[in-house]
């Protein structure tokens, strides 16, 4: 399973799109994959013409029908090829509680 990451997001390939998943609205300016808490920076993907975006409760996803490019102010771009991905926060473990790492 392919893996790419950029600062506090994980993007992983998956076979399918959950069935209970309900497509959100893509912007004209872009996707917002996730805000960070820290810098307010986000990690965007600005070819909304060629993605489709999917949320359940817990969870988002994405289907790139071409290849895209996610950027952030702080990293370096990553492209993604075509394809279904889970769009997962990274987390980290303190003494008694875990959350959110901040981008």
């Amino acid at each position: 399973m392919k893996q790419f990451r950029q600062g506090d997001i994980l993007i992983a390939a998956i076979p399918e799109i959950p069935p209970e998943a309900e497509e959100e609205q893509i912007e004209n300016g872009g996707f917002v994959l996730a805000r960070g808490e820290a810098t307010g920076h986000a990690h965007v993907i600005r070819q909304s013409r060629d993605i489709a975006a999917f949320r359940t409760r817990d969870s988002r996803y994405l289907r790139a029908l071409r290849e895209v490019t996610v950027t952030h102010e702080e990293h370096d771009p990553i492209s993604l090829p075509a394809g279904l991905y889970a769009i997962i926060r990274q987390r980290e473990y303190a003494p008694g509680k875990i959350h959110n790492v901040q981008d």
